[in-house]
């Protein structure tokens, strides 16, 4: 499995950028692929985050307090650089069930 580290700080910017938006760091164009909570815990709800860079897409998770009494941050007990895997985009289908209009 591919692997690489990036800045906490360009990962915390990335975490506050929507879906399909960019943003230009000094070490190039980063795409906010998704960024979508995928799990809860008490205090904190997870996200996903898969961004493209340089042609390859990298995936992380971070935390956020879950109200606005837990103050935490994206990233925030993070180290100064974070590890990312690389990951690649596979389409699936999905059955979905919709109400039938009489």
């Amino acid at each position: 499995m591919n692997k690489k580290n990036f800045a906490t700080d360009i990962l915390k910017e990335l975490a506050w950028t929507s879906e399909n938006e960019t943003v230009t760091f000094d070490e190039g164009v980063f795409k906010v692929v998704v960024n979508e909570i995928v799990d809860t815990s008490r205090w904190s709800n997870i996200y996903d985050l898969v961004f493209e860079w340089q042609g390859s897409f990298y995936r992380t998770s971070y935390s956020v307090g879950a109200t606005e009494m837990q103050d935490e941050q994206p990233f925030e007990y993070a180290d100064a650089e974070v590890e990312c895997f690389e990951v690649a985009p596979k389409v699936i289908s999905k059955t979905i069930y919709e109400p039938i209009e009489a």
